[in-house]
């Protein structure tokens, strides 16, 4: 019986120990509810703390960085010690020292004055400098997770001198070497390379002048990002052109002009003609002695139109840096005799423009050289391919004629006109020391001279051919051989007028 009386004690003194134990639990925290309902672990209701923010860059107090140029790339970062940094906001301010005071501390005027917020720890700035020098206060904080700000803001600044913009003249754009005085017609491209070591951001304008006076501020301003400038309309007369480039802080590179001080012609200028007449001869035979075709094709000329109706064009070593100064100088006119011999003409870089002027209203081109590209004829190589752009093909193929060492001499060779070409024979005067094309004729395209039978090659070779465009009474006519050696029977002229005018 006592046993069973000892037993029970102890059991209700357990249990009420279990009971003090719950009712002490219970007293405690209950656990929190977090975002997604969901009861979380206990915690200790200490609140969030605050991130802290820093600069890659760090100096002492009162100590700035190098100066240097107003291109900026910053690095920054922040440290959360319960959470992670969500984003940051950071301002630029420009330092200006008191004018009454220089012992007071400068006073900062905040270039934004609101603050730019990012989620980068990064970035790269042009610092607006509109002086010699100045100074630059960049500020940043970070944001935590929970929305907590870093009150101590991180902050550095920047000594930065303005560095001088440069420009020169874009390689190749003007010509290597002039003559006693370099001419164009009336419209004519210059373009150059600007540089500003604080980032061509900073390039405000580009400005140009012709002709300008010692002391002269009548610059024309062109928009900072352009590289080139085409002058249209230009009056007769001779011109000395002017450039350089303005930044934001209005500082001007050094002037650069064209031609320029390592012209030693005299007068050292660029000359503006006039174009004259309907007509125009281009010499693209660059070897020629004593201008021996050039003087031909003029007295022909002047026979049939008169000098004051046509004008001629040397090219001399390169045709204009622009296609779009090639391209207004054939169009000034209306017929074009552009011949060349060996070597390298320069018809090669001009194809663009040259179908242009053909497919408009109006215009015809006669092509007379020995050095034929594949381009010419609107082949994409010399053999059959495909058609280049949008031009019409005079050709599906071309190859060199067959001869001896690839030279023709004036014993019996003629070239034949083809049926319905309106043409007369002509015969060769000159031996040819170089190889001629001769071409398999497109559908629609009209065959105007073969080489007559001859022991020297092999065939009858198409040498010439026509294209016309009805549409716009315009035409494209490509002869293979130098018309010029090719006048025994002094008819050449006549070949020129049917071609161009008839």
């Amino acid at each position: 019986m006592m046993r069973n009386h000892l037993v029970g004690i102890i059991v209700a003194f357990g249990l009420g120990l279990f009971l003090m134990m719950q009712f002490l639990l219970g007293c405690g925290e209950p656990d929190p509810i977090g975002a997604d309902g969901i009861q979380g672990p206990e915690r200790n209701p200490v609140g969030n703390l605050s991130p802290e923010t820093y600069i890659s860059l760090g100096l002492s107090p009162g100590q700035l960085p190098d100066t240097s140029i107003s291109s900026k790339t910053v690095h920054w970062w922040g440290e959360d010690p319960d959470g992670w940094i969500e984003k940051y906001r950071y301002r630029w301010g420009l330092l200006e020292p008191d004018s009454l005071d220089s012992t007071a501390a400068p006073d900062t005027a905040w270039i934004e004055a609101d603050w730019t917020e990012t989620e980068l720890d990064s970035g790269m700035f042009i610092l607006p400098i509109r002086t010699a020098s100045a100074s630059f206060t960049f500020q940043v904080y970070a944001i935590d997770n929970m929305g907590a700000v870093d009150s101590s803001v991180a902050e550095i600044t920047y000594p930065v001198v303005n560095s001088r913009p440069t420009i020169d003249f874009r390689i190749l754009s003007n010509p290597l070497t002039v003559a006693d005085t370099f001419y164009t017609f009336t419209t004519r491209t210059f373009a150059w390379d600007a540089y500003d070591p604080d980032g061509n951001e900073t390039i405000e304008k580009i400005q140009y002048a012709l002709n300008p006076a010692d002391g002269d501020t009548d610059w024309v301003d062109l928009d900072g990002s352009l590289s080139t400038i085409t002058l249209e309309e230009l009056p007769v007369g001779d011109y000395v052109f002017w450039a350089r480039v303005v930044d934001v802080a209005g500082f001007a590179s050094p002037s650069i002009h064209f031609p320029d001080s390592t012209v030693t012609t005299d007068p050292n200028v660029w000359h503006v003609r006039e174009p004259v007449g309907r007509y125009l001869i281009i010499d693209d035979a660059a070897l020629q002695r004593n201008n021996e075709f050039l003087n031909f094709y003029m007295d022909i000329f002047d026979e049939l139109y008169g000098e004051e109706n046509y004008t001629v064009w040397e090219l001399g070593e390169e045709l204009p840096y622009s296609p779009v100064d090639t391209r207004a100088n054939l169009f000034f006119f209306d017929r074009v005799l552009w011949f060349a011999n060996q070597g390298s003409p320069l018809i090669a870089d001009a194809f663009d423009p040259i179908y242009s002027y053909v497919e408009s209203e109006d215009k015809r081109l006669l092509l007379t050289t020995l050095i034929v590209f594949p381009g010419m004829v609107g082949l994409q190589d010399s053999t059959e391919g495909e058609i280049e752009g949008g031009f019409e093909p005079l050709a599906d193929s071309m190859w060199v004629v067959d001869a001896p060492q690839g030279r023709l001499r004036p014993n019996d060779v003629y070239l034949i006109p083809d049926d319905g070409a309106g043409l007369d024979s002509l015969e060769l005067t000159t031996t040819i020391l170089f190889g001629i094309r001769h071409f398999n004729p497109t559908a629609g395209v009209q065959s105007l001279y073969h080489l007559g039978a001859n022991a020297q090659y092999t065939g009858e070779p198409i040498v010439g051919l026509r294209r016309e465009y009805s549409a716009t009474n315009s035409s494209y006519t490509v002869i293979t051989v130098p018309l010029a050696s090719f006048d025994g029977r002094e008819n050449v002229k006549d070949v020129i007028r049917v071609v161009l005018d008839e």
